[in-house]
């Protein structure tokens, strides 16, 4: 998925809505620069180099974690879809749903045969404390471009590679923190930290 810096320009009364959320409370997120998820209507949207894109989704969470993934099912109700199509292979994001968990650099949580790997840390500094509050980064397998930022059972933040070269798994095998300060690293000036909103993508999370 090639990311560009530009706002959704969506054209969703064209679209057939689908299946209502299952888990996920709200209905609709944004990612920025390129990424609009509609659980309302079952279906993900974004801008990449040959313009907007669309793929049905499902929310695919369980007990243990929250998922939200591409599924196979035709978008018109008629023309089926690619035969070599795989749930998930255009988007799968999968955090731990945990209200506090303890993560090691190569935990992985699986469900339904993917996996998402802790890869490292993001921190940010609170306000005028000089404490730093410490998230967990999770890569899914597949997914080489995306890294998503996971505390107490939400999504709160994304890291996005913007050039598709594989700079999220140099960055983090380099170096597994990547603080705050860091956005604009010279050495992967393609990786930007950006926010889900309202502001995060979870449900009820679990003891």
């Amino acid at each position: 998925m090639k990311f560009k810096l530009l706002f959704l320009a969506l054209s969703v009364m064209l679209l057939p809505s689908g299946a209502l959320a299952q888990d996920l409370p709200k209905e609709r997120y944004t990612i920025l620069p390129a990424l609009e998820i509609n659980l309302q209507r079952g279906l993900a949207y974004y801008i990449g180099e040959s313009g907007q894109a669309a793929m049905r989704i499902e929310d695919c969470s369980d007990d243990t974690t929250h998922c939200i993934r591409s599924i196979c099912k035709s978008m018109n109700g008629y023309i089926p879809p690619r035969p070599d199509c795989v749930a998930g292979s255009q988007l799968t994001m999968i955090w731990p749903r945990q209200c506090a968990r303890h993560a090691e650099i190569g935990d992985q949580i699986e469900q339904n045969g993917v996996k998402a790997t802790m890869i490292g840390y993001y921190d940010r500094i609170v306000h005028h404390t000089g404490l730093r509050s410490r998230r967990y980064v999770w890569s899914v397998e597949g997914q080489t471009d995306i890294a998503l930022i996971a505390h107490k059972g939400h999504l709160t933040g994304v890291v996005l590679d913007t050039s598709e070269t594989n700079q999220i798994a140099a960055r983090f095998s380099k170096n597994p923190v990547f603080d705050a300060k860091d956005a604009g690293d010279d050495a992967y000036p393609n990786l930007i930290v950006t926010w889900p909103l309202p502001n995060s993508i979870g449900g009820a999370c679990a003891k």
